[in-house]
C-alpha cells in the first residue's frame, strides 16, 4: 500500500499563525474567514491523528475528537475548550458578537490540542503569546433542551455513562423500563440523541433514545418489521435480500397514489384514459405483469379512483376542520436527524395540521367489507403513521393534539380512518429503529455469516397468528433462504465477501469517512453551509422565478426556477457555479429557510427534484412529485432557498438482492461468474459482415460463447468501432437482440449517437433529465405514446431489439429482463463498474428460467479511472482462499478487472485495441510508455503526424510560442504566497489563463467551445479562480469553455488540454495519486493517464516540479519531457 504524506505539526501552526496575521477583529468577515481557517486546520489534523488507528468513526467531528481525548487521556481542561470552540464553530452566525472576544481563547484551544495529541508538540512563541490569561465562562448544556447529542463510555446495568458533544462533560443516561433493551446493544464510542431529556434522581433521562442518529431509517423499513403475525427487527434482514418483485398488488398500490395526484390537482379523468396514462409511465413495470391484469385488477382500480375522489372532494372539506387543498403538499420528503428517521408522507398540508397515508391494499381482515362499514388499521399501517406524527411533532414542535392524521384505505368505501397518538406504540416504533441501525452496523463488523444460520424458527411469533404463520410465512422465509442453504462453501464465500463490503459502503455513504464528512449525507447537517459550500455540496441564498413555472393542464407544477443571489456592487451573480458538486441530471433535495437564518434541511420538509439545467444566473429543477399550486414555493416570499446532493445510498436494497440473486441463477452462469469453468469458445463461428480491420475483433466477440473482454486505452475508438460493429454483426442474426449497458448516462449518450448516425432504431430506459435531447424520442415513454392497448405497449418492450441504459437503471428496472431474452449484453465502462452491482444482471433469469443474456462483452480500462469507493484498501483486501482461487482479491476491483487478471493471456476471450485516432504521437508517447507497455499506437490520422506550423510572422505572445513550437509542455510555477485556502493557486490560474487566451488567438475566427481547449483542475475552488482569471481578458468564447475535474473530463477530447496540478504541499499529492495502483512491478495512474490522453494536438501541464517529483510517475513524466519552461505569470 503506498505510504501517505501528511502535515507536519510546524505546518498545522503555520496556517493558525498566517489565519492569525491575516484576522481583523473589526470585520465580521474577516473573523468568519479566521475561524473558517482554523475549524479546517483543526479537521485536517484530527482526520489525520485518526488515520493512525484502525478504527471506524461515527460521522462528523465530534466523535474523533472525543475518541483522541480519551486515547491520549488529555487534560480535562483542553478537553473542554476544544469542545466549546468545536460547538462554536458550528453556529458562527448565532455567535455574532461574541466571536469578537472567543477568538483567542478558540485559538488557544485549538493550538493546545493540535499540541496535546501529536505528542505535546512545541506551540511557537508567536502564538503561545497571544492566549488570554483569563478562561472564557464555561458553557453549561441546557438539559432542558428539544436534544442533546452524546457518545457513549460504557454501560452499567441500566444506565449509559456517555460524553455530552457540547461540552465534554461526562453523563449518566439512565434508560427507562421500555429502552433498557439498549444496554445490550450500546458500545463505546456509539452516538445517541436524547430527545426531550430531562432530569432524573440518578442521572439524565429521556423521553427517546435514538442509536446512530446519523444513520437515517427509512420509516417505511421500520414499518415493515411490524406483520400481523410478529414484530420483529429480524424481518429487516430478510426483506435486504428479498427480490424487488411486480405484482399486480404494487401495481394497483401505485396507481392509486397517482389518483391521489389528480384528485388533489382536480383532474376529471376517465378511468380509461386514466390507466392508459399510468401504463405510459410505467410502461415495463405494466408489461411484465400484462398476464395478470384481468378484470379483477381494473374493477378493484375503479373503485380507488372512486373512493379517493370523494375523499378528495367531498369527505376532508367536510369533516376536515382547516383542510384547504390549495395549501396541500404532495409526497414531501423529511429528514429528521433528531429521532434517525427519513421518509415521505403522502399528503400534508403546509401547515402541518393535515397528515394522510394512503393505502390500496387491506386493513385488518373482517373489517370494511360490508357497505358504511369502517376499516381497521393494520398495525404496520398504523406505525407508519405515528412516526410520521413523531417527526411532525419532536421536529417541528406540532402539538400532537392539533394534527389531523389519517389513514385513507383507498379499496374501501368509507375509507378515510383519523387515528391519534399511541405511546407504547410509538416506543415499540423506536425500538426497532434503534434495532435495525444496529443491526446495520453488526452487519458491516461481523459479516453476513449470521444469514446462514437464519429461519423462521427464529421469527418471534405472535402465538394468535402461529397457525397463519407456519402455514403460508414459514414456506415463504424457507424459500428465500433456500439458495444460501443449498450455495456451495465458494458461493456462501462470494455472498458473505460482496454483502459485507457493499453494507460498509452503504454506511459510509450515509454517514461520512474517517477521512473526509462532507463524503456522507450527514453532512447536510453535521457541516453549517460555508463548510459545505467549499466543498460543492450546496446551492443556497437562492430566490424562486415567480415567471418561470412549468405547470401542467391542471396548474400543478412540473418545474421550478431558482436564481442565485446577485452582486449588487457587480450586477453579476453572487454564486460561482464552478464551485459547486452539481450536474445535470443529478437527484437533489429543494427547501426553503428563513432569511436571517443558516439553511438546515432538518427544519422543513424538502422536495425531491432533478437538475434540468444549470444556468449562469441559476438552476432548473423537475419536481419528482409535481404540487398543486405554485403557492406551495411563493407563500413565505421573504424565505430564501437551498439545493443539496438527495441521499446516494450505494447499498440499496436492490444491490444486496442482485448479490443475494447469484445463488439462484442458473449452473452454468454461477460456474462462470465465480471461475469455477472456464469460458466457451465456438471456433466454427464465422462473420456474416466486413468490418475491414476490425474484423479479427468482431470474429473473436461472436466466437466467444460466454463473455468477452475488450481492452480500451484513450482514443481507441471502444465505442465508435468495437461495441458499433460487434452490434452490427450481432443483429445480422435473426432472432437476435442486444442489450447496451454503460455505468453514466454519458455514455450511455454516446452509444446512442452511434446507433442514431447508424440508423440503428432502440429503446432507451431511464430518467429524461438524465439524457440529451436529441436522444429523447427513443426514451420508452416517447416511443409508446402512441399506444392505445397495453399489448401494444408489450409488443414494442419486447419487439424493439436494442435496448440502452445504465447499469444503476437496469438494477431498479429488473422486469425488463423477467419479461425477455436477450441474445447480447454489451457493456461499456465495465471497468468503472463493481462487481456488486453488475452481478444480478449476470444472474437474471426470465420467466423461463433461462438466463436472460445469453453472452457479455465488457468493454473498458482499467488504467483509467476506476468506480469510486468510499472504503480504503486495507478494508476492502479480501483474505478468503477460496475467493483468491477465483481471483476475487480486492472488492474495489470491477468484475472486468477480476476476469482480465486470469484471462489477459487467453487471446480468444480478451483483446486490445492498440491503434488510437486522438493524440498526436508526441502526446501519446508517455502514457503509452508508462501504462500500456508502448503498445498504442497511432491510426495514423493526419493530426497525429504533422509537424507544428513554428513561430509565425508578427508578434507572439510566450504562451503562443510554446504552443506552435511544442506538442508537450510542463510549465514549472514556483510555489505560490499562503492563501486562506490550500485548493486555489493563483499563479497557476494566471499561467492558465495566458495560454487559455493564447489558444484561443492561434485560433481565432475557427475557435469551437466544445473542441478547440479544455482545462482540468483537481479543486472546484481552483477551478472558479482559473474561470475569473479567464474572464478577466474579456472574450465570451473562453467564458464558455469546460473547466472541469479529470473525473468529469473522461470520455472527452480538446484539440489543446492544460492539466494545472493546483497543488501546494506534499500532503497534496496523495490526493493526485489516489488511484495509482501496481501491475507487474510498474505503478499506474490512472488520473495522469486521462488527463494527458485527453489532448489531440497541444498538452500543457502546469505545476510544481519540485514538489510533483516527490512521486515517482510525476517524476517520470516530468524527466520524459523536452520542454520544461519556468515561466513566472
Amino acid at each position: 500500500m503506498k505510504e501517505k504524506i501528511g502535515y507536519t505539526t510546524d505546518e498545522f501552526f503555520g496556517m493558525i499563525v498566517d489565519a492569525v496575521d491575516g484576522l481583523d477583529v473589526s470585520s465580521t468577515a474577516s473573523l468568519l474567514s479566521f475561524y473558517h481557517s482554523l475549524d479546517k486546520v483543526l479537521r485536517i489534523a484530527v482526520t489525520q491523528r485518526v488515520g493512525d488507528f484502525d478504527i471506524a468513526f461515527a460521522a462528523g467531528l465530534f466523535a474523533k475528537t472525543d475518541f483522541l481525548s480519551k486515547q491520549m487521556e488529555l487534560d480535562k481542561n483542553i478537553r473542554r475548550r476544544i469542545n466549546e470552540t468545536r460547538s462554536r464553530m458550528r453556529h458562527l452566525l448565532e455567535e455574532g458578537e461574541n466571536l469578537k472576544t472567543a477568538w483567542p481563547h478558540d485559538m488557544r484551544a485549538v493550538a493546545e490540542f493540535i499540541s496535546a495529541v501529536y505528542d505535546n508538540a512545541d506551540i511557537p512563541a508567536k502564538l503561545t503569546g497571544l492566549f488570554p490569561a483569563t478562561q472564557l465562562p464555561q458553557n453549561k448544556q441546557r438539559l432542558l433542551a428539544t436534544k442533546i447529542r452524546v457518545v457513549a463510555t460504557r454501560v452499567e446495568g441500566n444506565r449509559i455513562i456517555a460524553t455530552l458533544e457540547s461540552t465534554g462533560e461526562e453523563i449518566v443516561v439512565v434508560c427507562r423500563q421500555s429502552q433498557t433493551y439498549l444496554a445490550a446493544i450500546v458500545a463505546k464510542g456509539d452516538q445517541m440523541n436524547l430527545v426531550l431529556p430531562r432530569k432524573a434522581e440518578n442521572g439524565i433521562e429521556a423521553e427517546h433514545i435514538i442509536l446512530h442518529p446519523d444513520l437515517l431509517v427509512n420509516i417505511t423499513t421500520v414499518a415493515s418489521c411490524f406483520e400481523d403475525y410478529a414484530t420483529d427487527a429480524r424481518l429487516y434482514m430478510l426483506n435486504k435480500i428479498r427480490p424487488q418483485e411486480n405484482t399486480i398488488h404494487t401495481i394497483l398500490g401505485n396507481f392509486a397514489g397517482m389518483m391521489l395526484d389528480d384528485a388533489v390537482h382536480k383532474r376529471d379523468t376517465e378511468y380509461n384514459k386514466a390507466i392508459l396514462r399510468y401504463c405510459r409511465d410505467n410502461a415495463i413495470e405494466m408489461a411484465s405483469c400484462a398476464d395478470t391484469l384481468g378484470a379483477d385488477f381494473h374493477h378493484l382500480a375503479q373503485k380507488q379512483m372512486s373512493h379517493i375522489k370523494n375523499v378528495v372532494d367531498k369527505v376532508m372539506p367536510q369533516q376536515v376542520n382547516g383542510f384547504d387543498p390549495k395549501e396541500i403538499l404532495l409526497e414531501p420528503s423529511f429528514i429528521c436527524e433528531m429521532l434517525g428517521l427519513q421518509g415521505r408522507m403522502d399528503l400534508l398540508q403546509l401547515d402541518f395540521r393535515v397528515l394522510v397515508e394512503q393505502k390500496a391494499g387491506k386493513g385488518v381482515f373482517g373489517y370494511g367489507e360490508r357497505p358504511g362499514e369502517q376499516p381497521k388499521q393494520k398495525t404496520k399501517h398504523y406505525v407508519q403513521l405515528l412516526l410520521y406524527m413523531a417527526v411532525l411533532h419532536y421536529s417541528y414542535n406540532i402539538p400532537s393534539a392539533e394534527i389531523y392524521s389519517f389513514l385513507l384505505y383507498s379499496r374501501y368505501e368509507k375509507s378515510l380512518l383519523q387515528l391519534g397518538a399511541a405511546p407504547e406504540l410509538l416506543n415499540e416504533a423506536i425500538k426497532i429503529r434503534n434495532l435495525i441501525a444496529w443491526t446495520e452496523y453488526y452487519l458491516a463488523d461481523k459479516g453476513f455469516g449470521v444469514y446462514e444460520n437464519m429461519s423462521a424458527d427464529a421469527i418471534a411469533v405472535n402465538q394468535a397468528q402461529r397457525k397463519f404463520f407456519e402455514r403460508f410465512i414459514c414456506p415463504n422465509i424457507d424459500s428465500l433462504l433456500k439458495p444460501l442453504r443449498n450455495a456451495s462453501e465458494l458461493e456462501k464465500a462470494y455472498f458473505r465477501c460482496f454483502m459485507r463490503f457493499v453494507q460498509r459502503e452503504s454506511i459510509l455513504s450515509r454517514t461520512g469517512t474517517k477521512e473526509r464528512d462532507d463524503e456522507g449525507f450527514a453532512q447536510v447537517w453535521l457541516l453549517n453551509a460555508e463548510e459545505k459550500a467549499e466543498a460543492g455540496n450546496i446551492y443556497y441564498r437562492l430566490t424562486v422565478d415567480k415567471e418561470a413555472f412549468e405547470t401542467d393542464h391542471a396548474g400543478a407544477v412540473l418545474t421550478v426556477t431558482l436564481r442565485f443571489q446577485q452582486d449588487n456592487t457587480k450586477g453579476e451573480s453572487a454564486y460561482d457555479s464552478d464551485t459547486s458538486n452539481f450536474r445535470t441530471g443529478d437527484m437533489v433535495l429543494l427547501y426553503p429557510y428563513p432569511a436571517k437564518a443558516s439553511p438546515d434541511a432538518r427544519r422543513t420538509m424538502v422536495f425531491r427534484a432533478t437538475i434540468i439545467d444549470i444556468m449562469t444566473y441559476g438552476l432548473r429543477l423537475g419536481l419528482s412529485s409535481p404540487q398543486t399550486d405554485i403557492n406551495v414555493f411563493l407563500k413565505n416570499h421573504k424565505w430564501l432557498w437551498a439545493v443539496e446532493h438527495a441521499q446516494g445510498d450505494s447499498g440499496s436494497s436492490a444491490v444486496f438482492a442482485s448479490i443475494y440473486s447469484l445463488l439462484s441463477a442458473t449452473d452454468d452462469r454461477r460456474s462462470l461468474v465465480l471461475s469455477q469453468r472456464n469460458p466457451l469458445v465456438d471456433k466454427s463461428v464465422g462473420l456474416i459482415g466486413d468490418y475491414g480491420q476490425f474484423n479479427s475483433l468482431v470474429e473473436r466477440a461472436m466466437q466467444a460463447r460466454d463473455i468477452f473482454l475488450v481492452i480500451g486505452p484513450p482514443g481507441t475508438g471502444k465505442t465508435s468501432f468495437a461495441m458499433l460493429n460487434i452490434l452490427r454483426e450481432e443483429l445480422r442474426h435473426e432472432d437476435s437482440s442486444v442489450l447496451l449497458l454503460s455505468y453514466t448516462n454519458r455514455a450511455v449518450d454516446e452509444m446512442c449517437s452511434k446507433l442514431m448516425e447508424s440508423g440503428i432504431d432502440f429503446l432507451r430506459v431511464g430518467n429524461r433529465h438524465a439524457c440529451e435531447k436529441a436522444y429523447l424520442p427513443y426514451m420508452v415513454e416517447e416511443k409508446i405514446s402512441g399506444c392505445k392497448k397495453l399489448s401494444d405497449i408489450v409488443g414494442i418492450l419486447k419487439g424493439t431489439r436494442v435496448v440502452c441504459a445504465t447499469v444503476s437503471t437496469l438494477n431498479s428496472h429488473a422486469e425488463l429482463l423477467r419479461m425477455r431474452h436477450f441474445s447480447l449484453a454489451i457493456v461499456d465502462e465495465a471497468s468503472q463498474i463493481l462487481e456488486p452491482y453488475i452481478v444480478g444482471i449476470l444472474s437474471a433469469r426470465n420467466g423461463d428460467g433461462e438466463s436472460s443474456i445469453g453472452r457479455f462483452v465488457l468493454i473498458g480500462d482499467h488504467k483509467q479511472l476506476p468506480a469510486v469507493v468510499l472504503q480504503g484498501e486495507a478494508d476492502t483486501r479480501v483474505a478468503d482462499p477460496l475467493l483468491a482461487d477465483a481471483d476475487v482479491t480486492d472488492c474495489r476491483h470491477s468484475f472486468f478487472q477480476r476476469l482480465l487478471r486470469r484471462y489477459a493471456a487467453n487471446e480468444d476471450i480478451t483483446y486490445m485495441l492498440t491503434r488510437q485516432g486522438r493524440m498526436h504521437r508526441d502526446i501519446a508517447s508517455f502514457p503509452s510508455a508508462a501504462f500500456y507497455s508502448g503498445k498504442l499506437q497511432p491510426v495514423p490520422l493526419p493530426h497525429q503526424e504533422c509537424e507544428l506550423p513554428g513561430t509565425t510572422e508578427g508578434d507572439n505572445s510566450p504562451y503562443e510560442t510554446l504552443l506552435l513550437t511544442r506538442r508537450v509542455a510542463f510549465i514549472d510555477v514556483p510555489s505560490p504566497p499562503q492563501s486562506s485556502s490550500d485548493k486555489v493557486n493563483t499563479l497557476e490560474a494566471e499561467i492558465i489563463a495566458r495560454i487559455a487566451v493564447a489558444a484561443y488567438r492561434l485560433r481565432e475566427g475557427r475557435f469551437s467551445v466544445r473542441q478547440s481547449l479544455g482545462i482540468i483542475l483537481p479543486y472546484r475552488n481552483q477551478i472558479a479562480t482559473v474561470r475569473k482569471a479567464i474572464d478577466r481578458y474579456g472574450i465570451k468564447e473562453l467564458h464558455d469553455i469546460t473547466i472541469d475535474t479529470v473525473e468529469r473530463y473522461q470520455g472527452s477530447q480538446r484539440d489543446v488540454v492544460i492539466y494545472g496540478f493546483t497543488i501546494r504541499h506534499r500532503y497534496q499529492l496523495n490526493f493526485l495519486t489516489s488511484n495509482d495502483f501496481e501491475e507487474d512491478g510498474v505503478v499506474i495512474d490512472p488520473k495522469l493517464n486521462v488527463a494527458m490522453t485527453r489532448a489531440r494536438e497541444n498538452l500543457v501541464l502546469v505545476g510544481n516540479k519540485k514538489l510533483l517529483s516527490f512521486d515517482p510517475v510525476f517524476r517520470r513524466m516530468i524527466n520524459s519531457l523536452n520542454s520544461i519552461i519556468g515561466m513566472n505569470a
